[in-house]
């Protein structure tokens, strides 16, 4: 999944530099990423359409068939 396809959903911001220089210590940043997490909710999960999943299945099938994919 990346920016390019029609279905793409952004993630959360993660910290901006400035906030990780202010965040001395590991705890900090950790409780800052909460804060943010807890102001704007979960990065929503992408959701697959029907042809995607039936892709993926498909290729796993292959793969333990021992065809190169």
């Amino acid at each position: 999944m990346n920016a390019f396809s029609t279905n793409y959903v952004p993630v959360m911001p993660g910290p901006t530099a400035k906030e990780r220089a202010a965040a001395v210590t590991s705890r900090k940043l950790a409780a800052m990423n909460q804060a943010k997490l807890d102001l704007h909710g979960p990065s929503p999960a992408p959701t697959l359409t029907a042809a995607q999943k039936q892709a993926g299945r498909d290729k796993d099938r292959a793969i333990r068939a021992g065809r190169r994919v």
